[in-house]
């Protein structure tokens, strides 16, 4: 499939100018008004033009009727202009008239020489500091800076923004022409379906509306665009179905959009049809019934989230809402439950698997229009200055695997989340079993997110299971096979529950227990060294107990490791109780309590790259794409079963060491510099337990 335009039609005349001359069709021109619905009365000066074989004269009439329709409202008006714009980067603006233009969030920006535009040009992977990484071209074509010479343009009138970006649609158009026949993943193409997607969901509709009055968007201009949009509606129709998980909301919202914005063509329906019903079932595949996504990491769920209400709010604005079945409301509402209950006392979210930070605020903007008898929702998005505080405190996600332990919904309350469940599916981590720790408004215990997606080390490190608050086993991290399927992972326990989890859950007033099991092997070979059984029991309101018992497969020796990723690199070492407490001041702590101490090594690392990477974590496209913290690294050799028990204890801003004496085997007896004790029953037999003694 190719998009023919002739150069003189692309120097055809400016919005204001006379129609052209009586001329023949362009190839281009054909195919639009062949996929037009000309018996609308809107069109019928098209319709004319084309029956006198006046093609010049039906594409200014096409252009024409659609700088002045007013049948297809959308969120942006084009003739707001001045000061009232908000929402761009000035910066990126200019950059991008200069040609220095950055691939969407992977952060480095590239100076196209004279500022011709090479679409599938990669420059990652040239310099020590940037390692190959093929999101750069992807999220180019992806024309985010669109949206910024959109508003530019829109704030200032100056046509330097309309002729960049008609230069950009020319160049982009005329090198990716050859659209692919098939769903599109190699590295460098244009055509993925979910590139297909954003662009007709949000760079190209805002460009389009910002840039419509501009003389700079000529006649040809207006039909090479729209010429694309039908492209792309084609394509996402035939090929975005074959994608999965957020990749195929992203391609479905993108195909509704273009359905939406140009319903004169006789398609568009279809197109509609296709992503309103392709995700109507999604919404029962891809969320479980806890309500969450199957990736299982919360920047994800939310990409999903965004993709099913984006479809909603175009509907809503453009008089389609009957389209919009009921299974996509009911979808909506569960997922915004679900990550209400996972959300952490600063207002954000876990980063399981690939994921990044994402504010209440952000999230729960929409949640409350959409659904104002939830006060729980306006309590999240107004940060408890209004609405109702969650009923529920701890909670067990039975689908997800995530168990949530929380004292209360306070900012200063005590906070944890154990993974329970499987891998999920598309972005996974080698992290089963991992925890994460909040306390007094401070994420504790980290989880990194897994970084940016290139081709480095560094990458390799933070979805291993050496990254995590997990236990290594021989040095080998957990190995459950990220290998895309077409088909998907969905039908496997490894990566989406298949039933309800049994992780032993039980919560009270007084304690939180959760425990489960890894057995999916290790290492390149995915060897099944040992089986790991981790515990974390909760007593209310403040301390913390991982069990971990690791059972071999053999009568070898091994070595365990448990990992700590404390989000410190000011630690002190206690010789007395064997812990590692961060020591910064003004701000809350951790201490990190090892109880079985016979043979047990314990030391901390920040900062270390060789002989292998410890004590950092990594942050996705950013700059600095990694900061220094602590890991803590308690480890024991020997053959038969070992355990490894520890205390995560959140202290207050300026509390010092709060272990006074530790004792026995079991139970143990822990003694706090407050006069609290506790004990710890710790048969190898019986779930562990923990209970006050005064």
């Amino acid at each position: 499939m190719m998009l023919l335009i002739s150069p003189a039609a692309l120097n055809a005349q400016s919005p204001d100018a006379p129609p052209v001359e009586h001329r023949a069709a362009t190839a281009g021109e054909k195919e639009v008004f062949a996929a037009l619905d000309l018996s609308l009365p809107e069109l019928a000066p098209v319709k004319k033009a084309i029956d006198t074989g006046d093609y010049g004269l039906a594409t200014h009439e096409w252009a024409t009727y659609l700088r002045q329709r007013t049948s297809v409202p959308w969120f942006i008006d084009p003739r707001e202009k001045g000061a009232s714009v908000r929402g761009f980067d000035l910066k990126v603006a200019n950059n991008a008239v200069a040609g220095k233009l950055q691939g969407g969030y992977v952060n480095l920006l590239h100076a196209f020489p004279d500022g011709k535009i090479d679409w599938a040009y990669d420059p990652t992977g040239k310099t020590p500091d940037m390692p190959p990484n093929h999101e750069w071209v992807w999220q180019l074509n992806r024309m985010m800076f669109w949206e910024d010479l959109a508003g530019a343009y829109a704030a200032t009138g100056d046509e330097r923004y309309a002729e960049t970006f008609v230069n950009h649609l020319r160049s982009w158009v005329a090198q990716t022409a050859n659209i692919p026949t098939m769903d599109d993943w190699r590295p460098g193409s244009a055509w993925r379906p979910i590139e297909a997607g954003l662009r007709m969901g949000n760079s190209w509709p805002m460009a389009y509306h910002r840039f419509l009055l501009s003389p700079s968007f000529t006649d040809a201009d207006m039909l090479l665009f729209v010429r694309s949009c039908l492209d792309h509606g084609r394509y996402l129709q035939k090929y975005g179905v074959e994608n999965q998980g957020n990749h195929l909301t992203m391609a479905m919202s993108g195909l509704y959009c273009v359905g939406a914005l140009f319903p004169e063509y006789r398609e568009a329906k279809g197109w509609r049809t296709t992503a309103v019903e392709r995700l109507a079932r999604e919404a029962t595949r891809q969320f479980l019934p806890d309500g969450a996504q199957f990736e299982l990491t919360p920047g994800y769920h939310n990409v999903a989230l965004e993709n099913f209400l984006k479809i909603m709010d175009v509907a809503q604005k453009t008089g389609h809402q009957e389209e919009v079945p009921a299974a996509l409301t009911t979808c909506v509402e569960k997922a915004y439950t679900y990550l209400l209950g996972l959300m952490t006392p600063d207002r954000s979210l876990p980063m399981f698997n690939d994921s990044w930070g994402i504010s209440a605020n952000y999230l729960y903007q929409k949640a409350v229009k959409l659904f104002p008898e939830r006060t729980d929702f306006r309590w999240a998005l107004t940060v408890g200055r209004e609405g109702t505080e969650p009923a529920a405190t701890s909670q067990f996600f039975d689908w997800a695997g995530f168990a949530v332990m929380r004292s209360g919904w306070g900012r200063n309350d005590n906070f944890l989340v154990f993974r329970a469940g499987p891998a999920g599916t598309g972005h996974i981590h080698n992290s089963a079993l991992d925890v994460v720790l909040w306390a007094w408004g401070r994420r504790l215990l980290l989880d990194n997110g897994g970084g940016s997606y290139e081709k480095s080390k560094w990458r390799d490190w933070s979805i291993s299971t050496q990254s995590h608050n997990c236990v290594v086993v021989d040095g080998l991290s957990q190995n459950v096979p990220d290998e895309w399927s077409p088909q998907g992972h969905d039908k496997d326990p490894r990566y989406v529950s298949q039933k309800p989890i049994d992780a032993s859950w039980t919560s009270t007033p007084a304690y939180d227990y959760a425990q489960q099991t890894y057995n999916n092997g290790y290492g390149p070979q995915r060897k099944k060294i040992a089986a790991q059984k981790r515990e974390v029991f909760f007593l209310k309101p403040g301390i913390y107990a991982v069990r971990d018992t690791v059972a071999p497969s053999d009568d070898a020796e091994h070595t365990y490791q448990a990992r700590w990723q404390v989000g410190s690199t000011h630690t002190e070492y206690d010789h007395a109780s064997g812990s590692v407490e961060t020591r910064d001041a003004g701000l809350a702590n951790l201490a990190v309590v090892p109880l079985l101490r016979d043979g047990l090594e314990v030391r901390s690392v920040t900062a270390q790259e060789e002989p292998e990477i410890l004590g950092w974590i990594v942050i996705k496209d950013s700059v600095p794409p990694r900061q220094p913290i602590t890991t803590v690294l308690h480890t024991v050799k020997g053959s038969g079963v070992k355990q490894l028990l520890t205390l995560l204890i959140p202290l207050k801003p300026g509390e010092k060491s709060p272990i006074r004496s530790v004792s026995g085997t079991n139970p143990i007896e822990v003694t706090f510099n407050d006069g609290r004790r506790i004990q710890i029953n710790n048969a190898p037999d019986a779930p562990l337990t923990l209970s006050e003694l005064n």
